[in-house]
């Protein structure tokens, strides 16, 4: 296996040769030209691609189109000035994952709700098992829960 493109966006192949990321005529497009090349094994070579689209005004790390320009070094296609989006195509691009205020109030409204049916479930667990064996308990209170879940996500 050869890899054109890795690293989360990283033109490997712009190192070695004039390929390149071409400017985008629309931003719902990416092109890309490579230098012809040759395998020893054959005439045949097989390109298989992963795609993963992004919004070229929400570039990080991990959603970028680089390409090496020898005496420049790597550059970004969508916006130069983010070139340093490009610093880790030397090394390994990582995930970062970014906490934005909206998730903050999503998690503390998941807990309240969280706290909630688990108060419910307590409630609705002792009263339908107040005289049962533990064996049917256990299995009550776990049909309480997926019942209460599947309320919760419909709701």
């Amino acid at each position: 296996m050869y890899p054109i493109i890795s690293n989360k966006g990283c033109l490997l192949e712009s190192v070695s040769s004039r390929s390149k990321f071409e400017p985008r005529q629309k931003s719902s497009e990416i092109r890309l030209s490579l230098q012809t090349f040759t395998f020893a094994m054959g005439e045949e070579v097989f390109i298989h691609c992963k795609l993963l689209a992004w919004d070229p005004n929400g570039l990080d790390s991990t959603k970028k189109a680089c390409h090496f320009v020898e005496g420049h070094g790597w550059e970004l296609l969508d916006n130069l000035a983010q070139s340093n989006l490009c610093d880790c195509c030397e090394s390994t691009c990582k995930s970062r994952r970014q906490r934005s205020v909206a998730s903050e109030e999503e998690n503390v409204l998941e807990e309240v709700l969280m706290k909630a049916v688990k108060e419910k479930l307590a409630e609705e667990v002792k009263e339908k098992t107040r005289d049962k064996p533990w064996n049917e308990y256990k299995g009550t209170a776990k049909a309480l829960f997926d019942e209460a879940m599947a309320q919760l996500i419909n709701s």
